[in-house]
């Protein structure tokens, strides 16, 4: 078993989230508790393509260097 395997060709980085008790007992109600991670991630990702597509901006952006 374990965790799932994220995307290799992507560097990660750990980021800690507080939530509370009952944001956290709903998102176990419906994945179980060991794909919490997994739930908030694909989460993340669906609000960003969302707001993205809302705002009319595409994929991940970079700030320049100027």
């Amino acid at each position: 078993m374990g965790r799932p395997p994220l995307n290799r060709d992507s560097e990660t980085k750990m980021t800690g989230v507080r939530l509370t008790e009952e944001v956290r007992q709903r998102i176990e109600a419906l994945v179980g508790p060991n794909r919490m991670a997994a739930f908030i991630r694909e989460a993340i990702d669906a609000e960003l393509e969302r707001r993205e597509r809302d705002t009319g901006l595409s994929g991940p952006t970079k700030p320049s260097n100027d």
